[in-house]
Protein backbone atom coordinates (compact mmCIF):
# COMPACT_ATOMS: atom_id res chain seq x y z
CA UNK A 1 0.00 0.00 0.00
CA UNK A 2 1.59 3.10 -1.24
CA UNK A 3 -0.05 5.81 2.09
CA UNK A 4 0.76 8.74 -0.06
CA UNK A 5 1.01 8.63 -4.64
CA UNK A 6 0.72 12.70 -5.48
CA UNK A 7 0.50 11.60 -9.37
CA UNK A 8 -2.91 9.90 -8.26
CA UNK A 9 -3.88 12.93 -5.92
CA UNK A 10 -5.50 10.11 -2.64
CA UNK A 11 -4.42 9.43 0.35
CA UNK A 12 -5.39 5.52 2.28
CA UNK A 13 -6.78 6.44 5.81
CA UNK A 14 -4.75 4.27 8.68
CA UNK A 15 -7.46 5.01 10.90
CA UNK A 16 -10.57 3.21 9.33
CA UNK A 17 -11.07 0.14 7.63
CA UNK A 18 -11.25 -0.26 3.92
CA UNK A 19 -14.34 0.05 2.23
CA UNK A 20 -15.28 -0.60 -1.56
CA UNK A 21 -14.78 2.97 -2.32
CA UNK A 22 -11.48 2.56 -0.80
CA UNK A 23 -9.91 -0.66 -2.67
CA UNK A 24 -10.59 1.04 -5.86
CA UNK A 25 -8.27 3.61 -4.45
CA UNK A 26 -6.10 1.17 -3.36
CA UNK A 27 -5.68 -0.07 -6.24
CA UNK A 28 -4.93 3.19 -7.97
CA UNK A 29 -2.30 3.91 -5.43
CA UNK A 30 -0.92 0.11 -6.29
CA UNK A 31 -0.54 1.25 -9.10
CA UNK A 32 0.99 4.27 -8.48
CA UNK A 33 3.39 2.34 -6.04
CA UNK A 34 4.40 0.12 -8.85
CA UNK A 35 5.52 2.91 -11.12
CA UNK A 36 7.30 4.69 -8.86
CA UNK A 37 9.27 1.42 -7.83
CA UNK A 38 11.27 1.34 -10.97
CA UNK A 39 11.49 3.25 -14.28
CA UNK A 40 9.27 1.52 -17.06
CA UNK A 41 12.71 0.82 -19.01
CA UNK A 42 14.14 -1.40 -16.74
CA UNK A 43 11.03 -3.73 -16.33
CA UNK A 44 11.86 -5.82 -18.97
CA UNK A 45 15.57 -6.55 -17.44
CA UNK A 46 15.00 -7.31 -14.04
CA UNK A 47 16.64 -10.09 -12.46
CA UNK A 48 14.34 -13.10 -11.55
CA UNK A 49 13.50 -11.69 -7.64
CA UNK A 50 12.75 -8.18 -8.43
CA UNK A 51 10.09 -9.66 -10.38
CA UNK A 52 8.80 -12.22 -8.32
CA UNK A 53 8.94 -9.66 -5.51
CA UNK A 54 6.64 -7.71 -7.67
CA UNK A 55 4.41 -10.76 -8.32
CA UNK A 56 4.51 -11.62 -4.90
CA UNK A 57 3.44 -7.96 -3.80
CA UNK A 58 0.50 -8.21 -6.18
CA UNK A 59 -0.80 -11.24 -4.89
CA UNK A 60 -0.75 -9.04 -1.90
CA UNK A 61 -2.98 -6.41 -3.00
CA UNK A 62 -4.72 -8.65 -4.07
CA UNK A 63 -5.03 -10.17 -0.42
CA UNK A 64 -5.33 -6.96 1.38
CA UNK A 65 -8.08 -5.60 -0.75
CA UNK A 66 -10.39 -9.00 0.15
CA UNK A 67 -9.94 -8.66 4.06
CA UNK A 68 -7.31 -11.26 4.17
CA UNK A 69 -4.50 -10.06 6.21
CA UNK A 70 -2.72 -12.41 7.33
CA UNK A 71 -2.28 -13.76 3.57
CA UNK A 72 -1.54 -10.30 2.61
CA UNK A 73 0.45 -9.68 5.30
CA UNK A 74 2.60 -13.01 4.05
CA UNK A 75 2.77 -12.19 0.46
CA UNK A 76 4.33 -9.08 2.05
CA UNK A 77 6.89 -10.24 4.17
CA UNK A 78 7.98 -12.35 0.96
CA UNK A 79 8.35 -9.30 -1.12
CA UNK A 80 10.46 -7.56 1.11
CA UNK A 81 12.77 -10.28 1.79
CA UNK A 82 13.04 -10.01 -2.27
CA UNK A 83 13.04 -6.46 -3.00
CA UNK A 84 14.38 -5.10 0.09
CA UNK A 85 12.35 -1.92 -0.55
CA UNK A 86 11.15 -0.08 2.37
CA UNK A 87 7.96 0.98 1.51
CA UNK A 88 6.85 -2.73 1.88
CA UNK A 89 6.98 -2.22 5.37
CA UNK A 90 3.79 -0.14 5.81
CA UNK A 91 2.58 -2.74 3.90
CA UNK A 92 3.63 -5.29 6.75
CA UNK A 93 2.54 -3.36 9.61
CA UNK A 94 -0.99 -2.32 8.29
CA UNK A 95 -1.54 -5.68 8.09
CA UNK A 96 -0.23 -6.42 11.57
CA UNK A 97 -2.48 -3.90 12.93
CA UNK A 98 -5.38 -5.13 11.16
CA UNK A 99 -4.68 -8.56 12.57
CA UNK A 100 -4.47 -6.79 16.03
CA UNK A 101 -0.74 -8.00 16.58
CA UNK A 102 0.26 -4.44 18.15
CA UNK A 103 3.52 -5.21 19.63
CA UNK A 104 4.41 -6.40 15.78
CA UNK A 105 2.55 -3.53 14.16
CA UNK A 106 3.99 -1.23 16.10
CA UNK A 107 7.84 -2.66 15.16
CA UNK A 108 7.28 -2.67 11.63
CA UNK A 109 5.80 1.24 11.69
CA UNK A 110 8.84 2.30 13.84
CA UNK A 111 11.46 0.61 10.90
CA UNK A 112 9.12 2.03 8.11
CA UNK A 113 9.49 5.01 9.88
CA UNK A 114 13.43 4.64 10.78
CA UNK A 115 14.37 3.16 6.66
CA UNK A 116 11.93 6.59 4.95
CA UNK A 117 12.12 9.43 7.43
CA UNK A 118 10.66 11.44 5.21
CA UNK A 119 7.96 9.74 4.93
CA UNK A 120 4.53 11.60 3.41
CA UNK A 121 2.36 9.92 5.74
CA UNK A 122 4.69 10.21 8.96
CA UNK A 123 1.95 11.62 10.69
CA UNK A 124 -0.88 9.64 10.37
CA UNK A 125 1.85 6.54 10.92
CA UNK A 126 3.18 8.62 14.02
CA UNK A 127 -0.44 9.04 15.01
CA UNK A 128 -1.63 5.11 14.80
CA UNK A 129 1.92 4.73 16.83
CA UNK A 130 0.34 6.39 19.15
CA UNK A 131 -2.99 4.34 19.70
CA UNK A 132 -1.18 1.35 19.31
CA UNK A 133 1.00 1.75 22.57
CA UNK A 134 -1.73 3.70 24.56
CA UNK A 135 -3.52 0.21 23.91
CA UNK A 136 -1.07 -1.37 24.67
CA UNK A 137 -0.65 0.45 28.16
CA UNK A 138 -4.36 -0.30 28.97
CA UNK A 139 -4.48 -3.61 28.02
CA UNK A 140 -0.98 -4.36 30.27
CA UNK A 141 -2.36 -2.20 33.52
CA UNK A 142 -6.00 -4.10 32.76
CA UNK A 143 -3.75 -7.33 33.46
CA UNK A 144 -2.05 -5.84 36.05
CA UNK A 145 -4.97 -4.69 38.27
CA UNK A 146 -7.27 -8.47 37.25
CA UNK A 147 -4.15 -10.32 38.00
CA UNK A 148 -4.63 -9.89 42.18
CA UNK A 149 -8.00 -10.39 42.10
CA UNK A 150 -7.70 -13.87 40.01
CA UNK A 151 -5.33 -14.70 42.42
CA UNK A 152 -6.94 -14.12 45.44
CA UNK A 153 -10.26 -16.30 44.48
CA UNK A 154 -8.39 -19.29 43.50
CA UNK A 155 -6.46 -18.75 46.97
CA UNK A 156 -9.80 -18.20 48.44
CA UNK A 157 -11.22 -21.47 46.57
CA UNK A 158 -8.20 -23.36 47.52
CA UNK A 159 -9.29 -22.73 50.69
CA UNK A 160 -12.63 -23.78 50.80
Amino acid sequence: VIPSCPEAGMRISLFRPLTMAHSHRLVAAVLCGLAMMSAPSAIAQQPSSEAEARSVFAAGEVAFSAGHYADALGYFQRAHTLSQRPALLFNIALCQDRLRDDDAAIEAYQRYLEEVPLATNRREVDGRLEALRSARARREAAARAVAPAHVAQAATAALT
